[in-house]
């Protein structure tokens, strides 16, 4: 159960570093519209956008595709997790059992 959890870390990071080098290349296609989104709602004291729901139903429709990529990936690295956090409780239960019966 050790070799498990240390490999489903390893898929974690793994996942991690593929997505990060993924996403560096959307993004650097979409930072005219990402700057341009940013620009329109800063500085925060002012009221930017004139209809802001309108803004920000448009402002979601064209980042959409950045979302997914984020989505898959988070939606990965928590099973990932969350058979980890279940073999490390196998592994703690294993070794209290085993502890007492060396007692």
């Amino acid at each position: 159960l050790v070799g498990i959890d240390k490999l489903l870390s390893y898929r974690s990071l793994n996942e991690i570093q593929r997505f990060l080098k993924s996403y560096r290349a959307v993004v650097k296609s979409h930072g005219v519209l990402l700057e341009q989104l940013r620009d329109s709602m800063f500085p925060e004291w002012r009221l930017s956008p004139k209809d802001p729901q309108q803004f920000y139903e448009i402002a979601t429709r064209k980042t959409t595709k950045l979302f997914a990529p984020i989505i898959i990936c988070f939606r990965r690295v928590g099973q990932a997790q969350l058979l980890r956090r279940a073999v490390q409780n196998e592994l703690r239960i294993h070794a209290e059992v085993n502890a007492r019966r060396f007692k």
